[in-house]
């Protein structure tokens, strides 16, 4: 039965309540930079990482691009929705 179950689409909302304006100063601090210079390098970061990875999924660069408005955009709420492109086992997902 359990082999029957499949995947549906998923939604993650996330909503920012300072917690990401507080890692940033944390991170300024241990790297003795200013909190812009700190949340401009871990954007750039997340831009970087998802252009190498875009050749193997270009819906990663949608990912990237919503995640760094969110750190770029204080308080904000982050939405991604993951949708199967078709029929996946559950017990697939589950034993991977």
């Amino acid at each position: 039965m359990a082999a029957q179950i499949e995947a549906r689409p998923v939604e993650f909302t996330l909503r920012d309540n300072g917690g990401v304006d507080l890692a940033i100063r944390q991170q300024a601090r241990q790297q003795n930079v200013t909190v812009e210079h700190a949340r401009r390098a871990l954007t750039d970061k997340i831009r970087e990482n998802a252009a190498q990875m875009a050749s193997a999924n270009p819906d990663v660069m949608a990912v990237a691009s919503a995640l760094t408005r969110f750190i770029e955009n204080p308080r904000g709420t982050l939405t991604i929705k993951l949708t199967p492109r078709g029929k996946v086992a559950m017990m697939d997902l589950l034993q991977r």
